[in-house]
């Protein structure tokens, strides 16, 4: 039996060897709750969507690659992920990107196209936390800081190498070229590879790309305007270029996109060194992808400034954010401006923040601010107004200068101030009535016209008492206009009162 088990023995050995001598590599693949990670990472390992990956603070999923020949497995990847950027959970990527892994790494940053006005907010926010970790990991170990420009020079000779194939069976593959050494490379313009301290290759990921077409057909949400997104497009690319990034579109409905961001994935993961003459590697030779708005890809090192200028006729409007409003968004100081996510924001709305949902009229309970707030708010404006008394609202306009009214009976009023046109004109005719049983019957005549005296009053501690009636009359020339009433109204007030006082004297 002895024999037997020393056969199974350099059976097991030989099987636990040849495992361990398989490369590994490793993706860490960043995004917030609810971008869709779980379907990324399924169609990635080619393994049922695992729900429970929520649960984890870090989860991690592998898969065999097998060589496309021959079917061999070449190596093994596996794939990190965490549920969100809160800080409980950033902290636990420190145990993947390590001096030891870092040089099998690559990030994928995935964003969610039913969030696009979160774009630059959430790709900052990852970009900065990666760079604020190499920065620390530099401050630990000089070997560290060698390992950091040798990634960063195979880095940039892949981008400087890059060459667009001419068809799917081009076998002068960049990766192909790089390795052979066949090409002396370019250099890079300006803004390609400005901003990618860890030299770490990345993939920007924008996932659920079907949405694009759901919220056109709708016409619910602003930002999905041809123009919008377009200008998002170039607003990704602009940025992807300072980390010499990838850009691909991908939806669950699109298989292929999928397809083609995993087939990349594997490229950019088993890049051969230049010294290797017969790589075993992915070759690439896909091309970019600009004009479907929904499977857009952009491999790294094809595009440039110039391809970005062009897809909106020249024009840039992108300027500003990827250039000083993108350090200033990494920089994370509130008060710099201009910031990268308020310039996009204010053309890419939130439509839960700027407009209102009709889908949730019935279940959204509107509170009405208080009267006291209210006022308090317009304070300030209201008391600067001169036209603010809301009494100025009920005075008449100025009487035309030609009309001429006389002073009322009644305390200081007179008729500009009050009047009454239906009791005046009740007055005039009963007036008229009394005056023909009056001793007066001359129609010539003009009513004496009672003054009063500012010492007189209507109170009831003291009784009225008319003047003298040997007031002149008036005019001739007032007869026909307003005033002209006054004077009978008088007239039969100062008779009343007269016959009561003749009365009185009579019974005693």
């Amino acid at each position: 039996m002895q024999p037997s088990e020393n056969i199974w023995s350099s059976i097991l050995d030989s099987v636990s060897n040849s495992q361990s001598r398989l490369p590994s590599k490793n993706v860490l693949l960043l995004g917030q709750t609810g971008s869709g990670k779980s379907s990324v990472i399924s169609h990635l390992t080619n393994k049922p969507i695992n729900s429970s990956h929520k649960d984890y603070g870090l989860s991690v999923e592998y898969s065999d690659v097998h060589d496309i020949a021959d079917d061999e497995v070449m190596a093994r990847m596996s794939i990190y992920s965490i549920p969100n950027s809160n800080k409980i959970y950033t902290d636990l990527i420190k145990l993947i990107i390590t001096p030891e892994t870092i040089s099998d790494l690559l990030v994928v940053i995935q964003l969610d196209w039913e969030r696009p006005w979160s774009f630059i907010d959430d790709l900052s926010r990852w970009i900065s936390w990666i760079d604020l970790h190499i920065s620390h990991l530099r401050g630990l170990d000089d070997k560290f800081n060698s390992l950091l420009q040798d990634l960063q020079l195979k880095l940039r000779r892949y981008l400087e190498n890059y060459t667009e194939p001419s068809s799917t069976s081009d076998n002068k593959s960049s990766v192909t070229k790089l390795a052979m050494g066949l090409e002396d490379p370019l250099p890079l313009d300006k803004s390609t590879l400005t901003h990618n301290y860890s030299s770490i290759p990345l993939v920007i990921l924008c996932h659920k790309s079907d949405t694009i077409d759901k919220a056109q057909n709708i016409k619910k949400d602003g930002w999905a305007t041809d123009d919008n997104v377009e200008w998002i497009q170039q607003v990704l690319r602009g940025i992807a270029l300072k980390y010499g990034a990838a850009i691909a579109y991908t939806s669950i409905n699109k298989p292929e996109t999928i397809n083609l961001a995993r087939e990349y994935i594997y490229h950019r993961l088993f890049q051969p060194d230049a010294q290797s003459h017969a790589p075993r590697s992915f070759p690439f030779n896909r091309r970019a992808v600009i004009v479907e708005h929904d499977a857009v890809f952009i491999p790294s090192g094809w595009d440039s400034w110039g391809k970005i200028t062009a897809l909106r006729e020249g024009i840039s409007p992108t300027e500003d954010i990827v250039n000083e409003g993108w350090d200033n968004q990494l920089n994370g100081d509130q008060d710099a401006q201009p910031k990268s996510s308020k310039i996009f924001q204010d053309v890419i709305h939130d439509p839960t923040r700027y407009h209102y949902n009709l889908s949730t009229q019935q279940d959204t309970e509107l509170v009405a601010e208080s009267e006291t707030n209210f006022l308090a708010k317009h304070f300030e404006s209201l008391s600067k107004d001169p036209q603010r008394d809301p009494r100025n609202t009920f005075k008449q306009a100025s009487k035309p200068e030609s009309v001429s009214y006389g002073s009322g009976i009644v305390g200081p009023m007179d008729s500009d101030s009050l009047n009454l046109p239906s009791v005046e004109r009740v007055m005039r005719n009963e007036t008229s009535g009394i005056s023909e049983n009056t001793e007066s019957n001359d129609a010539t005549s003009t009513p004496f016209k009672p003054k009063l005296s500012h010492t007189h009053s209507m109170s009831h501690s003291q009784p009225f008492t008319p003047t003298s009636t040997n007031n002149p009359p008036s005019s001739q020339s007032n007869q026909g206009t307003p005033s002209a009433i006054a004077p009978s109204q008088h007239e039969v007030l100062q008779n009343f009162f007269q016959s009561l006082l003749s009365a009185k004297k009579t019974d005693s």
